[in-house]
């Protein structure tokens, strides 16, 4: 009985491996980012006046404190940038890669709370002190 895979090189069955392995990587990582960002839309979003202990999402209007950043790619004020430029080709090589946050007040229809960031997680999952105070008006 002769043989189905005639004339099949070993190096075409090592690049059906390769191509099955990395479908297999890259759908268990989308598979991952899918139940992360079903754990954040999972989460209902709070008024500050009623913050529970443990992770919450908040919205409101964001006011400066201090001072405010300027984002080195687009020259405008922020209290919270990330910015990466990467050079393509075979390098690949990282030019800028930088994150900054400055502590912020956030209003809402409730009262005001003082946002101090943490860490560089705040694009992701922010960790954050938040502190109530009474309004400023």
């Amino acid at each position: 009985m002769p043989s189905v895979m005639v004339g099949v090189t070993p190096y075409a069955w090592i690049l059906v491996a390769a191509g099955f392995v990395g479908g297999l990587v890259l759908f268990v990582r989308g598979l991952v980012a899918y139940r992360r960002d079903r754990l954040v839309e999972a989460v209902a979003t709070s008024s500050l006046d009623a913050l529970a202990a443990g992770e919450v999402r908040i919205s409101g209007v964001v006011e400066p404190v201090a001072m405010t950043l300027v984002s080195p790619l687009q020259s405008t004020p922020c209290v919270w940038y990330r910015a990466r430029i990467e050079e393509t080709g075979e390098d690949g090589r990282v030019l800028m890669n930088e994150e900054r946050a400055q502590e912020f007040d956030l209003r809402d229809e409730s009262g005001r709370g003082r946002i101090v960031p943490r860490g560089s997680a705040l694009g992701d999952r922010a960790r954050v002190r938040c502190v109530r105070r009474p309004d400023r008006g």
